[in-house]
């Protein structure tokens, strides 16, 4: 693998094509030896995250290689969905992208016989462990390259055992994305809906803290304010949340903070549609 040569890809309909590029060196053991024929070659690439390996996917060339070669250029084809980006992302927590990558193939011999026609040999598999490192200018100088970092994935934090007494709270999220899924103005209504639901079940878990002084509008105010007065509210909330961050110390936030911040401030201006 050659992480000094560049990143390249192609957008596709529900994520990206990543193009690894590669140096591949395949020789005869001797001038007498068979000549080599390498062939299935793929690198399944994980993250380390303490002992455990959380596997990304595959890359594949497509290509086969007859010996003798030296330091020739290859790629690898990488098929990313978003949803993989979403996961490797908070993976990755900003960290400089590390990848551990396996690479295997089948390798033959080519026996005498006639030219174009020779006989191979049974396969061999070939196993090869290591790592890949990117500087973090060059992953995100790619993700923007394919306007992916403009496309922010929301990370919806769904859990097969949510914890006790949130399962009311899960339970109307999970209802709120069938709906999303679903679209249409019936579908986007009833996301909202359960999302309200899904707040409601929230409340009667813990009541929010608003901070001393804050009072609520009157309940007639409350019923009198219009969608895009209520949308105006969440705006200014975000901005008393954000007007914290110059004002507090590094270590008071983190990536879900910045998450919040970002996906409902990207929302809020698709909402207003500037």
């Amino acid at each position: 693998m050659e992480p000094d040569a560049g990143l390249n890809g192609s957008r596709t309909a529900d994520g990206f094509v990543l193009e690894i590029p590669a140096l591949l060196t395949l020789e005869r053991p001797s001038e007498t030896a068979h000549a080599l024929l390498l062939e299935n070659l793929t690198a399944s690439f994980g993250f380390r995250k303490e002992q455990e390996v959380v596997r990304l996917g595959d890359a594949r060339c497509a290509s086969h290689f007859q010996s003798d070669r030296h330091e020739q250029p290859i790629h690898f084809l990488w098929e990313w969905s978003l949803t993989a980006l979403a996961t490797y992302e908070a993976l990755r927590a900003g960290s400089v992208p590390v990848f551990d990558a396996v690479i295997t193939g089948d390798l033959r011999h080519v026996l005498p016989g006639d030219p174009g026609c020779e006989p191979i040999s049974v396969a061999h598999p070939v196993y090869e462990h290591g790592q890949l490192t990117y500087s973090r200018d060059l992953w995100v100088r790619m993700l923007r390259d394919l306007n992916i970092r403009d496309a922010v994935v929301v990370e919806i934090p769904f859990t097969s055992d949510p914890p006790n007494a949130w399962e009311g709270v899960w339970s109307a999220l999970a209802d709120a994305r069938n709906a999303y899924e679903q679209g249409g103005a019936t579908g986007w209504k009833g996301c909202i809906a359960n999302v309200r639901h899904a707040l409601e079940e929230w409340r009667k878990i813990e009541q929010e803290d608003q901070g001393p002084g804050w009072q609520p509008p009157p309940t007639g105010g409350l019923h009198s304010r219009t969608k895009v007065q209520r949308a105006e509210n969440l705006r200014w909330h975000l901005l008393q949340f954000a007007h914290l961050a110059p004002h507090s110390s590094a270590r008071d936030w983190d990536r879900d903070d910045a998450l919040l911040a970002l996906s409902t401030l990207t929302a809020l201006l698709a909402s207003r549609k500037p």
